[in-house]
């Protein structure tokens, strides 16, 4: 299971990694040849597109991940359930966005939104890929993601370049989800074609609808920020915002594809074996942040004009907080995994509902009184709040002491930023950025190797092949 676990995770981070990179090029040129208030439109667009979305999911393909009886019947009911509803949605949007466009004139906002919200049709496709998830095969949807990511890169750079501002970024997106969605349908045989089987459907519904309030809950704590944003301070402190989210939601999307595997994996544990995987997951998570954090926290400033240019230095405190609030989210993401692996999804739902309160009432009062890093600073305070409500729900599931898993992280992080001010007083911006990485670096190791290096070790030997890994 450890050997199947981690090549799922490996074939995963691979192919967000190349994603990855294919959006901080996009970035570059983006950040380039596009104004704040140009990509604060595009952000707007893309936050209401991602919302509605998230409406439009009953996570067809996390029931079939879990159920014991999966079928090709089972698969082509939730793609014909989740079609149905994201039409629906699709053409409420569409519907929606024309009356708005009567009243206030703005047909150029409307015209984007509805262009973009084309993604709704072809969305439900994607989630094909619970069929590689369950049998922990990755390989297929990991490479074609790449494929399909270096198309939406050039036709996004082209288009930009050529002056198409947030039309490129939207048509760049809708290319993705429709040529992804089209590859997963022919490549698996179980999803070609349709069918509804009542009592399959009720079942994914009655699965569906608590995971549908959670996507919609989880997608609102994402991108509420950016409607409170975009209202209480305009597009351009939106497009400040956004590309700051870019470059620690990247890391955050690879890290999340790397730990997918634990839920699937989560599924087929006894109580022990799942306290423990449990536990490894948290204290990973929570090594891996040790040198972002290191680097970005006290350099933020020279790495963002660096990067995307000197235009763009206001996103430079709101890049290190969100760098730590990414941190904190992803040292708690298995506790959602962990939950749902044991079909007890009201808990998630009840804290998503409290995050979502949190996030909303914190961020615009952060806005109110200091703007955009206010705004931060209120995200900030709302991820640090629900960190204990989220370890002590664990604890209604599995014997789990926190501490123990994240303290190593925490005393490394500690002696990198310690060493990052002190090179900081006495070398130039590059040098001590690069002797930073190192030291972090060393300190992770040091870590690591003191405290977990048995299963370190074993993480390695399953990474091998298998002749290699007796």
């Amino acid at each position: 299971m450890l050997r199947r676990t981690v090549r799922f995770a490996m074939w995963a981070s691979m192919s967000t990694q190349a994603l990855a990179v294919m959006s901080l090029a996009t970035s570059l040129v983006v950040a380039r040849f596009i104004s704040p208030s140009e990509l604060g439109r595009y952000a707007l667009v893309s936050s209401i597109v991602t919302l509605v979305g998230a409406a439009s999911s009953l996570q067809a393909g996390g029931y079939y991940i879990i159920t014991d009886n999966p079928s090709a019947r089972l698969l082509r009911t939730g793609l014909t359930i989740e079609l149905a509803l994201s039409s629906t949605l699709w053409l409420i949007v569409a519907i929606g966005s024309s009356i708005y466009g009567v009243t206030s004139g703005d047909w150029g906002i409307v015209a984007l939104l509805i262009t973009a919200s084309a993604v709704l049709l072809t969305n439900p496709f994607n989630s094909l890929r619970a069929w590689f998830n369950r049998n922990l095969k990755n390989r297929i949807p990991s490479l074609t993601l790449i494929v399909v990511g270096v198309i939406s890169m050039a036709i996004k750079i082209i288009l930009v370049v050529a002056g198409f501002g947030a039309w490129a970024l939207v048509i760049g997106d809708v290319a993705l989800s429709a040529i992804y969605g089209l590859v997963m349908f022919v490549s698996i045989p179980d999803a070609r074609g349709f069918a509804f089987d009542r009592s399959l459907a009720r079942k994914q519904i009655k699965f569906g609808l608590p995971a549908l309030g959670i996507g919609m809950l989880n997608t609102g704590i994402v991108r509420a920020p950016d409607l409170i944003i975009a209202a209480m301070l305009g597009a351009s402190d939106l497009g400040f915002y956004f590309l700051a989210a870019r470059i620690p939601m990247q890391l955050n999307q690879l890290l999340i594809s790397a730990g997918s595997a634990m839920f699937p994996a989560f599924s087929r544990f006894d109580k022990k074996k799942l306290a423990n995987a449990f536990k490894q997951a948290t204290y990973f998570s929570a090594l891996v942040f040790v040198v972002p954090l290191a680097v970005v926290i006290p350099f933020a400033e020279p790495i963002v004009t660096t990067v995307y240019g000197a235009k763009w230095a206001p996103s430079a405190q709101p890049t290190a907080l969100l760098f730590l609030i990414t941190a904190i989210g992803f040292v708690t993401w298995q506790y959602g995994n962990l939950l749902k692996s044991q079909n007890q999804l009201p808990k998630v739902l009840r804290i998503s509902a409290l995050q979502l309160g949190l996030v909303v009432v914190l961020c615009a009062g952060g806005a109110s009184l200091d703007g955009l890093n206010g705004a931060l600073i209120g995200l900030l305070l709302a991820a640090l709040g629900l960190v204990t409500v989220k370890f002590e729900t664990v604890r209604t599931v599995i014997d789990f002491h926190a501490l123990p898993a994240i303290a190593p992280s925490l005393i490394a992080l500690t002696v990198s930023l310690v060493c990052a001010l002190a090179i900081s007083q006495l070398a130039p911006t590059a040098v001590a950025i690069a002797v930073t990485t190192v030291a972090a670096t060393i300190a992770t190791a040091i870590a690591l190797y003191i405290t977990n290096r048995a299963m370190a070790i074993r993480v390695i030997r399953s990474i091998l092949p298998e002749r290699h890994a007796a």
